[in-house]
C-alpha cells in the first residue's frame, strides 16, 4: 500500500513537472522555485517513469501470494 502511494505521489509530481516544461518561460518565471523539483525535461520524465515502475512493482507483488520458507 505505501509502494503503491509512493508511485502515484511520484507519478502526479512527474506529470505536473513534464507539463511545466511544455509552459513558456514567461509563465514558468511566475512559479516559485520550491515547486520545481527537476531542471530539466528528461529528469520530469525519468521521475515520471520511476514512479509508474514503482507503482506497477507494487502492484505486481500485491498480486503474488507470500511465500514463507
Amino acid at each position: 500500500m505505501l509502494f503503491r502511494l509512493l508511485g502515484l505521489i511520484m507519478v502526479v509530481l512527474g506529470l505536473l513537472n513534464v507539463a511545466l516544461g511544455f509552459l513558456p518561460a514567461t509563465m514558468t518565471a511566475k512559479i516559485p522555485a520550491q515547486l520545481v523539483l527537476t531542471q530539466g525535461f528528461a529528469q520530469s520524465v525519468s521521475l515520471l517513469g520511476l514512479g509508474a515502475m514503482i507503482y506497477l512493482l507494487a502492484e505486481i507483488a500485491a498480486k503474488r501470494p507470500a511465500k514463507s520458507y
